[in-house]
């Protein structure tokens, strides 16, 4: 077996033993023979020394060329020639090295440690050799130190002698500069001297001048008052100028109102005529009808005289013939003459009345026959997502109709609805009215994303919107389905688009697109796709203020995504600023908020274009024609913003422009005014930023908003609740500020929440965790006020949608802050109150009654108000045990574990019922 490698630590100690006992062989010793000899040790090996310091290396290292050298010797002639920036060469070749790299030669290293080791004499001897070689370096290092301290004083020196040179040129200067000081001086004091002089003539004229001032005081008095006069005279005059612009724009829309009533009731008057013609003629067909009628009557009876003889002969002819067979035959024939005449003269039109009758009975049945196929075109549409209106049954019976008021509403109509229960989104939603169901009571509603919703008219506010957005009428193929109407229909109106020259023309045509568009989302892709978007837009540029404002109404109905790339919001805003009517504004302002409502990308786009200032300037009375360009200018200010999607730099940049004291000053004008200013003050503090709240109540806008909740108009109240809400969100002076304003805001708020949906969260808002709202005196009214909410289901219901116990409404927190504050008369009197609900209310009712039950026994204080007692003693546990029973109420459902839970609490299992 051959044998295993060695190390090279154990062969580098191998070697330097072996060349440790090698000995050489000198003269002076006597061997046997008698010769004198003497041993010497062999000198250290070559390979043992440094080429570099021709000292034993310690530390053997090899460079890429193989040559070995000492570690510290061969680092030091690589760094000396980096930093003379030469190439590094081999020590012992001259020739440049290929690599830097020092590889450690272990064998070698050992072998020397070795030879150093068995050889006694040279470790002294090299220990004293490296220590002077120490010492060396050290005086070496302590040289250099020195030699740049010295260096660093004699730049000192330079650089004190070159300050003590600059300062001595400074000092001459100085006293250059004092000189002619002194000089000046010396003048001055001429100059004031001669001055002196001439203020005491100054004084004696001064002093004439006095005389006369007061003499001129009392005249400039009496002008002052004067110019007051006019001042206010200025005022009123231009008051009375702004009334007259605004009195002839309104003349002026009423004089074309009623030119466009003239030509109507010109084209109405030529109808009538033709009508009337036709009439007369039908009259004259009439006549000729009943003459020939009366004419084949006399025939037939002359025919059947005829025909009576005839049979008399004939039968006189049959008494006395011989052959019967002829005669029948030919009195057979003579009868069929009559009858085949009569059929001639029916053919004739003799009987015209049964094919105009006919007429009527298919006419009578076509109504029926297109309402059966529109309702299955409007079902096809909205399966595809298409709006139907345009094939709504309710238009077709009513497109004879000038006018149909029903529950105070007018089929076409633009309405807003105001709060449903069950659909709280669709709160502050634009929808024109199509169709009304007397058996129901409601109206249909077509809402600007294309859905159809049926709302009780007290559900529901006008909108107001130009009347020159109305329909046009046509002659539609029955076969055309909803999509196809539409697109039929926009295709009609833009062929005949006319030029902006006419300027009557093009609002008719403007009205007409806006009305076909709204909700219609098939005509909306039809208006881009032939162009009409882009004639909208040009529209913009007319120099008719109708054509203006039905063309932003008609922008506005139209999908928000199509404007952005059709360049007009850049237009809309220079009509909002720079229009002399207050129409176009207005509409303007309402399209460009339309465009930023629930879309950052196009809120940007719109801020971009605008003016914060100019917008400031036209929330103010001096900047804006009307109330109505306010009320416009405060819904873009919010839409800009955003609410609970809002942008903070936008915000930030129109509280710098000043809008927030404008807005302020909003809400002490009409309601719709300052239902807008409510809308853009909640945006502004949504989310919150304190800075922006105290400059709001700074600007006192919370006594202006608590009574804007006692307004007739349900937005405004609305509004107003939102931007109460957002000012007591964890402010608890403002909560005082709130509660303490007004005539009874708290009372007014517990009215409220029977018809807002968010009043009670404002409620609760302002009542819960605020020690100085709970020690007020409340009104007995507002727990009244809390129970009748509870008793109404659908009310109840919109408190009780999704949530799961043991989440609790905010109508359950305030029940629990009253009771707790109540008299024992007013628990009782609420606790009964409840318990006649758990008896006849509806299920939502039952279960919010359950909800605060639940809540008030829980709460700390329950034992101590004994809560617990007053509800057992009411009769609970027996309603809650039959309403598991009489409602059949799963284990599963929110109103089954509700019951149990109160049950529970009340020590009465529920295992019994």
């Amino acid at each position: 077996m051959a044998s295993p490698a060695r190390a090279p630590e154990e062969f580098g100690q191998n070697w330097g033993k072996g060349l440790a006992r090698c000995f050489s062989v000198c003269s002076g010793f006597l061997d046997e023979e008698g010769e004198e000899t003497s041993l010497r040790l062999l000198p250290i090996p070559d390979s043992f020394v440094c080429p570099i310091s021709a000292d034993v290396m310690r530390d053997p290292v090899a460079t890429a060329d193989g040559f070995i050298y000492e570690r510290e010797g061969i680092e030091l002639w690589i760094r000396e020639r980096r930093q003379g920036r030469q190439a590094v060469i081999s020590p012992s070749t001259g020739l440049e090295l290929a690599s830097q790299h020092l590889m450690p030669v272990n064998a070698l290293k050992k072998a020397i440690e070795t030879y150093v080791a068995n050889r006694p004499e040279l470790c002294s001897f090299f220990g004293q050799r490296r220590s002077v070689q120490q010492a060396a370096q050290l005086l070496q290092e302590e040289l250099l130190e020195k030699q740049v301290r010295h260096n660093s004083i004699e730049d000192e020196l330079d650089r004190l002698q070159k300050q003590m040179k600059d300062k001595y040129c400074h000092i001459i200067e100085v006293g250059v500069l004092n000189q002619s000081l002194s000089e000046e001086l010396e003048r001055v004091r001429a100059e004031l001297a001669e001055r002196d002089a001439r203020d005491r003539l100054l004084r004696k004229e001064v002093d004439e001048m006095r005389q006369t001032h007061q003499s001129s005081q009392q005249e400039v008095s009496e002008l002052r008052s004067q110019l007051v006069q006019c001042q206010r005279l200025d005022q009123e005059f231009e008051r009375v100028r702004a009334e007259l612009i605004e009195r002839d724009e309104r003349d002026n829309l009423l004089r074309r109102e009623v030119d466009e009533l003239r030509q109507q009731q010109k084209c109405s008057q030529q109808e009538v005529s033709e009508l009337r013609s036709q009439l007369t003629s039908a009259e004259t067909s009439c006549k000729q009808l009943l003459s020939e009628l009366a004419l084949a009557q006399d025939a037939a009876s002359s025919l059947k005289g005829q025909l009576s003889s005839i049979s008399s002969v004939v039968a006189a002819a049959l008494a006395v013939s011989d052959d019967p067979s002829a005669l029948p035959l030919e009195a057979e024939g003579s009868a069929r003459a009559p009858s085949r005449a009569l059929e001639e003269i029916n053919e004739e039109g003799g009987d015209d009345s049964n094919r105009v009758l006919s007429n009527h009975t298919a006419q009578a049945d076509t109504p029926e026959q297109t309402q059966h196929e529109q309702q299955q075109q409007e079902a096809a549409a909205s399966q595809n997502g298409q709006s139907a209106f345009t094939s709504c049954p309710s238009e077709v019976g009513l497109l004879s109709e000038t006018s149909q008021i029903l529950a105070g509403f007018r089929f076409g109509q633009y309405s807003v609805i105001n709060n449903l229960w069950s659909r709280p989104e669709l709160t502050c939603r634009v929808g024109r009215l199509v169709e009304f169901d007397k058996s129901l009571g409601r109206w249909r509603l077509l809402l600007e994303n294309g859905e159809y919703i049926r709302v009780k008219p007290e559900c529901m506010t006008h909108y107001d919107v130009p009347r020159g957005v109305r329909r046009q009428l046509f002659q539609l193929p029955r076969h055309f389905s909803a999509s196809e109407t539409s697109r039929f229909k926009i295709s009609s109106i833009l062929i005949t688009f006319p030029p902006l020259c006419d300027a009557e023309g093009l609002a008719e045509h403007i009205g007409h697109l806006g009305y076909e568009v709204f909700g219609n989302g098939a005509a909306q892709r039809e208006l881009e796709r032939k162009g009409g978007l882009v004639s909208l837009v040009n529209s913009l540029g007319s120099a008719s203020n109708t054509v203006q404002e039905l063309a932003a109404v008609a922008l506005g109905f139209v999908g928000r995504d199509l404007i952005i790339d059709s360049g007009a919001v850049p237009r809309l805003v220079a009509l909002l600023f720079g229009s002399s009517c207050s129409k176009v504004q207005k509409e303007a302002a309402g399209t460009l908020a339309r465009f930023c409502e629930n879309a950052p990308d196009r809120r940007q786009h719109v801020f971009e274009e605008i003016d914060l200032h100019k917008l400031a300037l036209l929330l103010s009375p001096g900047g804006a024609k009307s109330q109505s360009v306010q009320s416009g200018a405060a819904l873009l200010c919010g839409e800009l913003v955003g609410g609970s999607q809002g942008c903070p730099p936008i915000r930030a940049a129109l509280v710098k422009a000043g809008v927030v004291p404008h807005i302020v000053a909003l809400l002490q004008l009409s309601p719709g005014t300052a239902r807008h200013a409510a809308f853009a003050l909640g945006c502004l503090l949504f989310p919150a930023c304190e800075d922006i709240r105290r400059s709001i109540v700074e600007a006192n806008a919370i006594p202006f908003l608590v009574d804007l909740l006692q307004s007739e108009f349900f937005h405004a109240r609305h509004m107003a609740l939102r931007a109460i809400w957002c000012l007591a969100l964890d402010s608890p002076s403002n909560k005082l500020a709130i509660a303490t304003a007004g005539t009874g805001a708290l009372t007014d708020m517990a009215k409220l929440m029977r018809t807002h949906g968010g009043a009670a969260d404002v409620l609760f808002q302002v009542l819960g965790k605020t020690a100085d709202v709970r020690d007020m005196a409340l009104d007995p009214g507002l727990l009244q006020s809390t129970m009748c909410c509870v008793g109404d289901n659908s009310v109840a219901g919109y408190y009780m949608k999704g949530l799961t116990p043991p989440e609790c409404p905010s109508l359950v927190y305030i029940f629990q802050v009253l009771m707790v504050r109540a008299q024992v008369s007013e628990q009782s009197a609420a606790i009964q109150l409840a318990i006649n609900i758990l008896r006849s209310g509806g299920l939502e009712s039952k279960t919010l009654v359950c909800n605060m039950f639940l809540k008030l026994l829980a709460i700390d204080v329950s034992s101590k108000l004994d809560f617990k007692g007053q509800i057992t003693r009411a009769g609970a546990g027996p309603c809650l045990q039959r309403m598991l029973v009489q409602d059949k109420l799963p284990t599963t459902s929110v109103a089954a574990r509700l019951v149990q839970l109160v049950l529970t609490h009340l020590d009465r299992s529920p295992e019994s019922v």
